[in-house]
């Protein structure tokens, strides 16, 4: 029989107490911006306390504090992300309207041809 394998999820607790979000299925560090390959809060716990062992002093648990600090962790990852999708929405609204312009350009000029013609 062959071994299942194991399924891990994200847990919105770690947000403000290991300063994690989710980010199409990888939990993120808000404070760094790396990743953590399987999401475990072991794993979750052993990256916030080695590479951030300062913020658990400076932002104790369960503060007022603590809290403000993650939503501003996570509006700007979600303000960085949104500066590299906003860009390609733009360019295709551009793209359609060179197409409509060209379109127009080629009926005009097919008129005109045809007018000659005559």
């Amino acid at each position: 029989m062959a071994k299942r394998k194991k399924t891990y999820f994200f847990n919105r607790d770690w947000e403000e107490e290991f300063f994690f979000t989710e980010v199409k299925d990888k939990c993120v560090c808000l404070i760094c911006g790396s990743t953590v390959a399987i999401p475990k809060r072991h794993n979750v716990e052993r990256h916030y306390t080695t590479a951030h062992p300062s913020f658990h002093t400076n932002f104790p648990a369960g503060s007022a504090l603590r809290v403000e600090k993650t939503r501003e962790l996570k509006a700007a990852l979600v303000k960085q992300q949104s500066f590299f999708t906003r860009p390609g929405e733009k360019v295709q609204k551009g793209n359609r309207s060179l197409v409509q312009s060209s379109k127009l350009s080629d009926k005009k000029t097919k008129e005109r041809s045809l007018t000659e013609m005559s």
